[in-house]
């Protein structure tokens, strides 16, 4: 996971404005069986969690299951907006790099149409 310098201003700006330090990271399922869940984004006083971490200048709080989605995510800005990009996996062993889209496998079959990378936006 990375943070951006213009997605930092974003997060250190929504700190100041809370008079909080810590961004809090978490999946949250909407189905028993987590077939459907969404990114949980808060702000908390270091106090309130049980641990954090600094992640390119940002105090992070991030369950295990939210580290694990987001290892290849990128937290940006689009205008004055959070963006976040998570690199897809499609199974064919590359992981489709979030730079650009392709896959670095030649004869790769995993069935994606265009065999490209999908942005997830919060």
């Amino acid at each position: 996971m990375n943070i951006t310098p213009e997605g930092k201003a974003i997060f250190d700006a929504a700190l100041k404005k809370a008079g909080k330090e810590v961004v809090r990271i978490a999946l949250v399922s909407k189905e028993e069986d987590g077939s459907e869940a969404h990114l949980s984004l808060d702000l908390a006083k270091k106090d309130e969690v049980e641990s954090y971490e600094d992640i390119d200048g940002v105090l992070v709080s991030i369950t295990e299951e939210a580290r694990v989605y987001l290892e290849s995510a990128v937290f940006d800005a689009e205008g004055p907006n959070l963006k976040v990009t998570v690199r897809h996996s499609c199974g064919c062993g590359c992981g489709h790099h979030h730079h650009d889209g392709e896959c670095c496998h030649d004869d790769c079959d995993c069935g994606e149409e265009g065999c490209e990378h999908h942005h997830h936006e919060a």
